[in-house]
């Protein structure tokens, strides 16, 4: 997964934005493509953290 998206996921914005920024059309597929690189979703990646 792209160290981008890992590390925005350290900071307050929410998933919508960073799917946005990322370049996906939908949260949604940046959770399904996070899941799969991470094994995690990226809520779960953030309690994580």
């Amino acid at each position: 997964m792209d160290a981008h998206v890992r590390r925005n996921l350290r900071d307050p914005v929410t998933v919508d934005q960073l799917a946005a920024v990322a370049g996906f059309s939908h949260s949604q597929h940046l959770s399904t493509a996070f899941r799969r690189a991470r094994g995690s979703s990226p809520s779960q990646y953030r309690a994580a953290r």
